[in-house]
């Protein structure tokens, strides 16, 4: 297995803020990741307690971080961002120790 890493988002959407709002919102946020270096996979989920999941493979924390710079200089990370409670944002890390995918 090589150093590759799952980056996974928990948060929850704004208030006022609907599931068609956050996935249209989401949609350039997509296609951004899609087109960055080392990028495996990417899936938002929807919680049943209405909270959200972004998970995101990466060939390498390097890669990563690089998307990471590549989201924060984009025209629409505001809008995304917007659509977020930020406060609720928690960011966890894993390397990944086993894969069906391989």
């Amino acid at each position: 297995m090589s150093n590759q890493i799952n980056v996974v988002y928990h948060f929850s959407l704004a208030p006022k803020v609907t599931k068609a709002d956050f996935l249209a919102a989401n949609q350039p946020i997509a296609e951004l990741m899609k087109a960055q270096a080392g990028f495996h996979y990417r899936s938002v989920a929807q919680c049943a307690d209405g909270s959200w999941l972004d998970s995101v493979f990466w060939e390498n924390p390097e890669c990563a971080s690089q998307a990471m710079q590549a989201f924060e200089q984009s025209p629409h990370a505001a809008a995304f961002m917007a659509a977020l409670d930020t406060s609720s944002v928690v960011r966890l890390e894993g390397s990944i120790a086993q894969s069906s995918m391989d």
